[in-house]
């Protein structure tokens, strides 16, 4: 990000449009040859893409949608809309995306939210050069990945990849509904309940053994992509597929594992595991699951385990409670306080979650401990920062 460099004029071009709700029709083509064909099409048809079903796949409709300059949208896509300004009707692309397939875009129309005031103009042009550098800092990252990647090809083994691909469908191709139950258990810090283990299935132990794919002149069994998946769940790159689509998303998102394992490599390689940003994060996260081991040690050794959320302030009041005093009461003599700064901090009761897409661990920050229901501060001593 630091290495990014945006030139004044290039966020004054963005600026221009970054008022701009865009209204669009979008078509998406697996390879170069057929996107640019229809965008040919498209272009020389006076109504664009009215006519898509005649043009391309019989009964085949263009998606819908609009698309802001906030909106979280891939740097090419974002770029070809914002960066210079667009007529009603245009046609843009073919933009290849990260998935490596090609999308071709028709400009429907649009909405402008116009700034006024003086601190509105200077927020959106401090918001403009903010996402500006945040996308050519991506677009550098993935220029380095390809770099990184460049010359490597990955081979599955095809009967082994149909075999893993069937195992492991109905384990991922879970319903929406169980997917948000997942997250409300999450959110409350509820163990998450065991799913189907694949690892201990007869037919995942038939298939440990067995290749599953190879790149570098090195092979890959299945037990040792299990091993991977340990510390790297799959992502898919398509929210949404039905179960026929699964195998092939499956692969991708095996070869997205195999990428990132590449990064980190690298990444250990330059020393980026001693950075003092990336050692925070790694003890803030550590903290917490220490935590998080403790409370669940304590309330097994206090017969309260496998509490459900609608009890967990019983739990809170009968076991907690008390056992977070004694120790407040215990340690009190070294608590130090900054009473300044802790009458300054403004609580909400609106439950704040930073979360990033597409990533293996897509909470950034751990949930804030429930351990208490006391708010005494009757303990600890002020912090004289004289001292």
């Amino acid at each position: 990000y630091q290495k990014a460099k945006v030139k004044e004029k290039d966020i004054r071009q963005y600026y221009r449009n970054s008022g701009r709700t865009y209204r669009v029709r979008f078509v998406t083509f697996n390879d170069r040859k057929s996107a640019n064909a229809a965008a040919k099409k498209f272009r020389s048809n006076s109504v664009g893409m009215g006519s898509f079903s005649q043009l391309t796949e019989a009964g085949k409709s263009p998606g819908l949608r609009e698309i802001s300059f906030s909106d979280e949208s891939e740097p090419a896509i974002h770029e070809a809309l914002f960066a210079k300004s667009l007529k009603k009707n245009q046609i843009v692309g073919p933009i290849q995306t990260e998935d490596r397939r090609f999308l071709v875009v028709q400009i429907d129309g649009w909405t402008d939210e116009v700034v006024i005031t003086d601190a509105e103009i200077q927020k959106r042009w401090n918001n403009v050069k903010d996402r500006v550098k945040e996308n050519r800092a991506q677009s550098r990252f993935a220029a380095h990945v390809r770099n990184l990647m460049s010359g490597k090809q990955i081979v599955f083994e095809e009967t082994t990849l149909i075999r893993l691909s069937t195992l492991l469908a109905p384990m991922y191709l879970k319903d929406i509904e169980e997917k948000k139950d997942d997250l409300s258990k999450a959110l409350w810090q509820r163990e998450v309940e065991e799913k189907q283990n694949v690892g201990i299935t007869a037919e995942m132990e038939r298939l440990r053994a067995l290749p599953f794919f190879s790149i570098d002149d090195k092979k890959w069994t299945v037990e040792e992509f299990e091993t991977a998946l340990e510390s790297h769940p799959l992502i898919f790159r398509k929210r949404k597929f039905d179960e026929k689509e699964f195998p092939k998303q499956f692969q991708l998102a095996v070869v997205d594992l195999i990428r990132d394992s590449y990064i980190t490599a690298d990444a250990y390689r330059r020393g980026l595991d001693k950075a003092p940003s990336v050692r925070q994060y790694e003890e803030m996260w550590r903290d917490n699951l220490i935590s998080l081991y403790e409370k669940q040690q304590y309330l097994e050794k206090s017969h309260a385990k496998n509490v459900s959320a609608k009890d967990y302030q019983s739990v809170i009041d009968r076991y907690l409670n008390p056992y977070v005093d004694s120790l407040q009461a215990k340690y009190s003599n070294r608590i130090r306080i900054d009473m300044d700064a802790f009458e300054k901090i403004q609580l909400s009761r609106i439950d704040v979650i930073a979360y990033q897409k597409n990533v293996p661990y897509p909470i950034l920050v751990p949930h804030f401990p429930l351990i208490t229901t006391d708010d005494q501060l009757n303990y600890g001593q002020k912090m004289n920062l004289q001292e």
